[in-house]
């Protein structure tokens, strides 16, 4: 039996759990599925390495407003406001509505900008 997308999804909860970056970096690749590249993305923050959770993101083929808002969500979390700012004004050019997520991360960047 072939792994899924809960079996996938569960493993990376595990790793991140586990503080495993390379485990976790096994199993990019394997799969296109949303909600998969969604934990892969989350994973890779939580674990710090940004970079790699970008570029999860970028290379998504099928994104929904989940998608968006972790990484409006990472982005911001990690200081990144603007680059958030920036995500969130993507997300309303490419047709998708925002929802009350997307709402809470949007207004965390603006109240940290605030402050510079």
């Amino acid at each position: 039996m072939l792994p899924d997308r809960f079996s996938y999804s569960a493993a990376l909860r595990f790793f991140v759990s586990l503080g495993c970056l390379e485990l976790g970096k096994m199993v990019h690749g394997f799969t296109s599925n949303v909600s998969v590249n969604r934990s892969l993305l989350n994973m890779y923050a939580k674990l710090g390495d940004i970079e790699d959770s970008s570029l999860v993101f970028n290379s998504m083929c099928e994104r929904n407003v989940v998608s968006w808002n972790a990484i409006i969500s990472v982005l911001t979390a990690n200081g990144l406001h603007l680059e958030a700012l920036d995500h969130f004004l993507e997300m309303k050019n490419k047709g998708f509505s925002p929802d009350v997520y997307t709402l809470v991360g949007v207004m965390k960047a603006v109240g940290s900008l605030r402050g510079v």
